[in-house]
């Protein structure tokens, strides 16, 4: 009783620190994000946003050894099998290494119109991200949530922080990969000096990285699969306006409110991050009471988040919009106060899918994310041939979110329940 009440105690200090970062966090991106839009034109905003896009899939060509490790790790761990989690844990870091060093040539020879030396800032920012998470999934995976945090408080305040003096002084859109290539580095570096995390003394063997890489790519596979869905799925409508929709006016009038609405989805994702690794725990200990239980609590504690972030994003955006800065984008107001419910209806999901992960139920996903994804495709050109008014694209990614949702929620209860009922028994 006194060690559930101290874990209680301990849970409500990291989620209170984890959505004081958030809040602390999300405040200055917005005004770095509204600094990077007041000081691009349309057109530099339209590219940086494909660029954007680029960079969000460019790491889905891993094939599937992230979702692997991610999985894998905290069960090898926690099974006691501490040298052979080490060797996994090396493995997986020099594999990211040097696959992130490869995508990144995919920065050089896009169609960015760029110089090299922007090219190259943006490479940094996309390795030392990679590692950052790696380093981040270590923590989470020996739950040591503090020193996770602790990470979060440099990378998720400083970074925007820096962000806006950079942008304020070179007005140009490196400034921002810059301002993150340079926090990540040295962040890596402390924590390579001062903690050494773990990657002493470094040695391997091509063998056993030949069958930890192989492992990882056959436990990760069906989940990266359906992870890449996912992220096509949540940025369905924005791929297509920075794909297919030509015209840079309306792609930057798009991803404006898509790009300010995505903050509703990260608030909510930040409450759900911290649970996951105790979910994952719970499921492998089959204590599916106190999974039902942990989800339900983390729902109670969304809805509440969520309509108050609702409520503030659509009161205080059309103050944002009447700035003279931010004039350019004043026809905004109703795709952004439709794409916010999409936003924070994926945000609910995180926890569900944790689960589907955990419990090897991604084939059911995969069908249904291909279903989906293949009919907001198929509605997008209609719309597009149509010559539809933005509104009407929001709308069906809204709709195509609010699916999803119900649809996660549905099996995952029906999951739960009848394990609960053939397995009365099973310990809280």
């Amino acid at each position: 009783m006194e060690a559930n009440s101290t874990h209680q105690q301990f849970m409500k200090r990291i989620l209170g620190q984890n959505l004081m970062i958030t809040v602390i966090s999300k405040t200055l991106s917005f005004v770095a994000a509204f600094m990077v839009i007041k000081i691009l034109s349309k057109d530099d905003y339209a590219m940086y946003n494909r660029l954007l896009v680029m960079l969000t899939f460019l790491p889905y060509f891993e094939i599937a050894i992230s979702r692997g490790f991610f999985i894998e790790y905290p069960k090898l761990l926690h099974s006691g099998k501490k040298v052979e989690a080490r060797e996994l844990f090396v493995n997986y870091t020099l594999f990211i290494a040097v696959t992130y060093l490869i995508l990144g040539c995919f920065i050089f020879i896009s169609n960015i119109p760029q110089s090299l030396v922007f090219c190259a800032i943006v490479l940094g920012q996309f390795l030392f991200s990679k590692l950052i998470e790696v380093v981040n999934t270590y923590y989470n995976s020996h739950l040591k949530m503090q020193q996770m945090l602790n990470i979060k408080y440099v990378t998720e305040i400083v970074t925007p922080l820096f962000t806006m003096a950079l942008i304020f002084v070179f007005q140009k859109a490196w400034s921002v990969f810059a301002a993150q290539t340079i926090v990540y580095i040295m962040v890596l570096f402390f924590l390579f000096i001062k903690n050494r995390i773990h990657l002493t003394p470094l040695s391997f063997e091509g063998k056993s990285m030949v069958r930890n890489l192989r492992f990882l790519f056959t436990a990760g596979l069906l989940i990266h699969i359906t992870g890449w869905l996912d992220i096509a799925l949540l940025n369905s409508d924005k791929i297509f306006m920075t794909n297919v929709i030509k015209d840079a006016e309306t792609t930057a009038n798009y991803c404006f409110a898509w790009n300010i609405a995505n903050f509703i989805f990260i608030i909510g994702a930040s409450i759900v991050g911290p649970y996951s690794q105790y979910l994952l725990k719970e499921v492998g200990a089959r204590n599916f009471m106190e999974v039902k239980a942990l989800i339900k609590k983390l729902n109670k504690q969304l809805i509440l988040l969520m309509m108050v972030c609702l409520t503030g994003a659509l009161l205080c955006f059309p103050i944002l919009i009447g700035l003279p800065s931010y004039e350019k984008y004043n026809t905004t107001y109703p795709i952004f106060a439709l794409l916010v419910f999409g936003h924070a209806a994926f945000a609910f999901m995180g926890i569900y899918k944790y689960y589907i992960n955990a419990m090897k139920l991604n084939s059911w996903m995969l069908i249904l994310e291909i279903l989906l994804l293949a009919l907001a495709t198929v509605i997008f050109y209609f719309l597009y041939f149509k010559n539809a008014p933005l509104f009407y694209f929001a709308a069906v990614y809204v709709i195509i979110q609010l699916t999803f949702m119900a649809a996660l929620s549905f099996k995952v209860t029906k999951n739960l329940n009848k394990i609960l009922l053939v397995e009365p028994t099973i310990k809280l």
